[in-house]
């Protein structure tokens, strides 16, 4: 008999002992793990295989995707039932992370800069409705209460100007309209 055969003959004549040894082994080596997860593990380990974890190593971005597509009702159940269980887990989470976070926003508005400038004009009650693209250098202008027109950030910058007051808002809105 050949060595690989001889292995599987060896693993399905001790299977019991495998089995005990594999326990011993993971209560020794993750104490630390709460009694559920253990307790969890030792009463599913037959359901916990090979298989089954290379088959969910191997899902593609786009399985993943689908999976959550036709299962959403049930994942979304699981996750309002999860967060009514734990309620202090997110903010704990948020309290412990916030450097992290922070980092992570900066980043993002960073690389999205349109979405910044759009949630400071609605937290100023100005509205975001631009009249043409945004691009690289240029500064949102309000030309009224809603409408928006992207300019070079030196030529929005050239004449102080202020919305509320109504300070040179002429001048700035005919060159604004001429930048169009």
């Amino acid at each position: 008999m050949d060595k690989k055969g001889y292995q599987t003959q060896y693993y399905l004549d001790n299977y019991e002992k495998i089995k005990q040894y594999k326990k011993q082994w993971y209560l020794d080596n993750y104490g630390e793990i709460s009694k559920h997860q253990k307790q969890y593990y030792l009463d599913n380990s037959e359901k916990i295989s090979l298989k089954r974890m290379k088959q969910w190593r191997n899902n593609t971005p786009e399985a993943n995707k689908r999976h959550y597509k036709n299962n959403r009702d049930t994942i979304l159940k699981y996750q309002e039932q999860w967060s009514r269980d734990n309620p202090d887990y997110l903010a704990q989470w948020r309290r412990d992370n916030r450097k992290r976070i922070n980092r992570y926003n900066r980043q993002w508005y960073k690389d999205n800069p349109e979405y910044q400038r759009k949630y400071h004009s609605r937290r100023r009650s100005l509205g975001f409705y631009d009249l043409n693209e945004y691009f690289e250098g240029s500064e949102a202008h309000h030309i009224s209460q809603n409408f928006v027109i992207y300019m070079p950030k030196e030529l929005h910058r050239s004449i102080p100007h202020n919305i509320w007051t109504g300070k040179n808002m002429e001048q700035i809105n005919k060159l604004a309209i001429g930048f169009l």
